[in-house]
């Protein structure tokens, strides 16, 4: 209860200060989303093992790179990640930062499937890069972008 209370009194202050500063407006508009038939449940299983795969395999990569870049120095392991995400943002720039502008997109299908499947394997792989060389950051937002791609 004595870790309780600060965390929610700064949740609740951090929402009035954001709401005056920024407006209560939702970050990203949603449409509405309807199942027209149960012919399309079958593409909903096909989905949730993509999305369990995608996630299986993020899991996976940020483990191995934990592991095996243990023992190199963090400033090694910084510039390393540095370099390698800078490599993939040469292709997919959309993978740098929080990325809402593209959650937006990709909620109004401004994206075609392959450009999707190219953006969340590109940030998989800088997420994983980034995270499992111990690069401090956070995983809500990357999470966010690839679960809304």
């Amino acid at each position: 209860m004595a870790s309780f209370i600060p965390v929610m009194l700064a949740a609740v202050t951090a929402t009035g200060v954001s709401n005056m500063v920024l407006g209560d407006a939702p970050a990203f508009g949603i449409p509405d989303i309807e199942i027209a038939s149960f012919a399309e449940l079958p593409l909903l299983v096909l989905l949730g093992l993509v999305v369990g795969s995608a996630a299986a395999l993020f899991n996976q990569m940020l483990e191995t790179i934990s592991i095996r870049t243990k023992g190199i120095e963090i400033w090694w392991r910084v510039i390393a990640a540095g370099v390698l995400v800078s490599l993939i943002a040469l292709v997919k720039p959309e993978v740098l930062g929080i990325g809402y502008d593209t959650v937006n997109a990709t909620m109004f299908g401004a994206y075609s499937l392959l450009t999707l499947l190219g953006l969340l394997l590109a940030k998989l792989f800088a997420t994983s890069i980034c995270i499992g060389l111990g690069v401090p950051g956070g995983m809500i937002g990357p999470a966010f972008f690839m679960g809304a791609l």
